[in-house]
């Protein structure tokens, strides 16, 4: 379940990116990085540490290139950081 709703949050993200709704993207991302922030210790270690740091990553870089005017620099960034969550956590396992 943990990773449809990433998933999904990514999603909408590179959605917003490819509708030109930068604020909405920005907003959508900046909730999701501040989740992130406060995930408790016994989920990330769930999850896998690395993971999270690779989203947090992942989450500030595309929120830079927002915040630059970049939106299609950005959207590449989550797509990237999409990918590679599918590569741990194929979509059929989601």
């Amino acid at each position: 379940m943990v990773s449809a709703v990433i998933a999904a949050s990514l999603n909408d993200i590179i959605t917003y990116l490819g509708q030109e709704d930068l604020a909405r993207a920005q907003s959508h991302a900046a909730a999701f990085l501040a989740l992130l922030n406060d995930v408790p210790h016994s989920t990330a270690d769930l999850i896998g540490q690395d993971r999270i740091a690779g989203l947090r990553e992942a989450l500030e870089r595309g929120l830079s290139g927002i915040k630059n005017g970049e939106a299609n620099a950005a959207g590449v960034v989550f797509q990237t950081g999409l990918n590679a969550w599918y590569q741990t956590y194929p979509p059929y396992q989601a």
